[in-house]
């Protein structure tokens, strides 16, 4: 299976399959996290691009309120929150898409740091969970840390959801 083609996407959890990767309040600095689908928000929708095959790719926010904002973690360590950072100025807003099952191409993927010793992880199905960097399952038993990227072809709305409207 080939790498994702450059478009829009929502970034769905596998183990929580109502909760979407999400730039909660829309803002350029706001945390990523895990929000039940709510297809009129684009805070849950990713540009997402593809380089090197596979090994650089990039998250931006496509809430107008985001101003470009790439997910991002600030230090590539266990538990660290993965969130919004403004523009273009870190290396820490690349990350490596890895099939799930590696040997059994699904449409599924693991998102990993560029070393690929730590993927985003939901630790639960709660709206407004925090998506964080945990040691990469290689068993490939924890779906936790698996993703699905579905196409968004016209996302439904353009106003950036504040902390008490999650749905």
């Amino acid at each position: 299976m080939a790498a994702p083609s450059a478009g829009q996407y929502m970034i769905r959890n596998a183990q929580f399959n109502t909760q979407v990767a999400d730039l909660l309040l829309g803002q350029p600095t706001s945390t990523v996290g895990g929000v039940a689908n709510n297809t009129n928000s684009l805070n849950m929708v990713w540009n997402v691009t593809v380089l090197d095959n596979w090994l650089s790719t990039t998250f931006v926010n496509a809430a107008p309120s985001a101003n470009g904002t790439y997910a991002y973690v600030s230090q590539k360590t266990s538990g660290a929150v993965v969130q919004g950072v403004p523009g273009n100025n870190s290396n820490t807003r690349f990350w490596t898409l890895q099939q799930w099952p590696r040997t059994s191409p699904s449409g599924k993927y693991q998102i990993l740091t560029s070393s690929v010793d730590l993927a985003w992880s939901l630790a639960s199905g709660d709206d407004g969970a925090p998506i964080t960097l945990a040691p990469t399952d290689t068993t490939y038993t924890d779906l936790t840390q698996v993703w699905t990227l579905e196409p968004v072809t016209q996302p439904g709305g353009n106003v950036a959801r504040g902390i008490n409207e999650l749905d």
